[in-house]
C-alpha cells in the first residue's frame, strides 16, 4: 500500500475511535452508567468541569449522583475537531447540554448550556482515552417546560412510547436487539390533540 495512503487511513481510524471515546462518555454520563463512564478515561487522567477538578475517575463518582439528582439529561455533540500526533491526540467539540430539574414547587426547568469539551487523549495499548478534559461555558440559562408528555394519553394505546430511563433499563442497552423492542402495527389518530395539554 502506497505509505501516504497507509498515513491517511490510519488518521481515519484514530479519529473515528477517538469520536467514539466521546460519544460512550455522552451515553454515559445521560445514563448515569458510571462503568461505561469510567472506561472513557486514562486511571491518571483529570478532569477540569469548573464545579469539579480533580482525577477524572474521582469526577465519575462525584457527577453520577449529581446527575442522578436531575429528572434526565442530554448531552450532544457537534462540531468536533481532531488532530493526531502518533499516541497523543487533542479534541475541541461542541457540546450542548440540557438538564430537566423539579424545582421544590414541582414546576419543571432545563437548564441548558452551550459548552466545549477541550481534550488530550492517549492512546495506551492500541486503544484511546482522554487524559484530560476542560469543559468551556459558553453560555448557560434556563427554560421553563411548559410542555411534558402526559403518558396518559396513550391508555388503551396497544403501545406506549419508549421512554429513556437511566441504567441499563434504556432502551439503547437493547444494542443488537433493538427489535425486542417492538410491537404491533398501530398510528395515534391525532397526535398533537392527544398529548397538548387543554
Amino acid at each position: 500500500m502506497n505509505p501516504a495512503l497507509e498515513r491517511k487511513l490510519q488518521l481515519l481510524v484514530d479519529k473515528d475511535e477517538i469520536r467514539d471515546v466521546m460519544y460512550r462518555y455522552c451515553r454515559a454520563v445521560d445514563r448515569c452508567d458510571r462503568e461505561l463512564l469510567e472506561s472513557c478515561y486514562w486511571p491518571d487522567a483529570r478532569d477540569h468541569h469548573g464545579f469539579f477538578v480533580g482525577n477524572a475517575h474521582a469526577f465519575v463518582d462525584y457527577v453520577i449522583p449529581v446527575l442522578e439528582h436531575a429528572l434526565s439529561t442530554t448531552h450532544q455533540l457537534g462540531n468536533v475537531l481532531i488532530e493526531v500526533d502518533g499516541d497523543r491526540a487533542c479534541a475541541e467539540s461542541y457540546v450542548h447540554v440540557t438538564h430537566r430539574l423539579a424545582r421544590p414547587n414541582g414546576s419543571l426547568v432545563d437548564n441548558k448550556s452551550n459548552c466545549r469539551y477541550l481534550d488530550s487523549f492517549e492512546r495506551r495499548g492500541g486503544e484511546w482515552k482522554i487524559l484530560f478534559r476542560a469543559a468551556v461555558v459558553d453560555s448557560m440559562y434556563d427554560e421553563p417546560v411548559v410542555l411534558n408528555l402526559d403518558a396518559s394519553a396513550f391508555a388503551g394505546a396497544p403501545v406506549v412510547p419508549l421512554m429513556g430511563v437511566r441504567g441499563g433499563a434504556d432502551p439503547s442497552y437493547l444494542r443488537f436487539d433493538v427489535a425486542k423492542a417492538d410491537g404491533p402495527d398501530f398510528a395515534m389518530a391525532d397526535f398533537w390533540k392527544a398529548i397538548l395539554p387543554g
